[in-house]
């Protein structure tokens, strides 16, 4: 749904507090994954693999959400 609206007419704040919601949304579906793989784990069944990644943009956008938790009403 946010991508749907990402493609809409927004003000600059409007987008950048919908891309916040979908990294956040990006992020609650990797901590799923990460439980399951936990529930994997413990049934003997995991498969390990190898997946790039970008640790900088990563890192950015941890920081970027927990700013927002921390200091809800300032603008960044």
């Amino acid at each position: 749904m946010t991508s749907l609206a990402l493609d809409t007419d927004l003000t600059d704040e409007q987008r950048e507090h919908l891309e916040t919601v979908s990294q956040s949304a990006d992020c609650l579906l990797h901590i799923v994954n990460a439980i399951l793989d936990l529930a994997k784990i413990e049934a003997g069944r995991l498969e390990l693999e190898h997946v790039p990644f970008n640790l900088s943009g990563i890192t950015e956008s941890t920081v970027k959400m927990l700013q927002v938790c921390l200091f809800p009403f300032h603008s960044f």
